[in-house]
C-alpha cells in the first residue's frame, strides 16, 4: 500500500511542478501543495525552479524570495529583519521640537 499511496503523491507532485514550471507566476496554493508533497531529494529542483522566477526580474515577489528564504534557511531560523519607520524623529542629542 505504502508503495502505491508513494506513486499516487510522486503522479500528483509531477503534474502541479509542470504547471508551475509554465507559469511566470505560479499560485501559492500550487507551491505549498507543491512543497506537502515534495521530499528533501526535490528540494534542490525546487529551489532552483523558483529561483529562475527570482533571477531575471528586477523587482521579483517578495513572498517567492521569502518562500525560497524558508526552504533553506537553517535551524533555528533568523528573526524576520525589523522594518524601519520612516518618522521624522528629533536627532539624537536635539531638543525635542514644539
Amino acid at each position: 500500500m505504502a508503495d502505491h499511496e508513494d506513486e499516487m503523491r510522486r503522479v500528483i507532485l509531477k503534474e502541479l511542478w509542470r504547471r508551475v514550471e509554465k507559469d511566470t507566476y505560479p499560485s501559492a496554493t500550487m507551491l505549498d501543495r507543491i512543497e506537502c508533497l515534495m521530499t528533501r531529494d526535490d528540494l534542490p529542483a525546487y529551489v532552483e525552479m523558483l529561483m529562475r522566477r527570482i533571477r531575471p526580474v528586477e523587482h521579483p515577489s517578495i513572498d517567492l524570495i521569502n518562500r525560497v528564504v524558508a526552504l533553506v534557511c537553517v535551524d533555528p531560523p533568523l528573526p524576520p529583519p525589523r522594518r524601519t519607520r520612516r518618522a521624522s524623529w528629533p536627532a539624537p542629542g536635539s531638543a525635542p521640537a514644539g
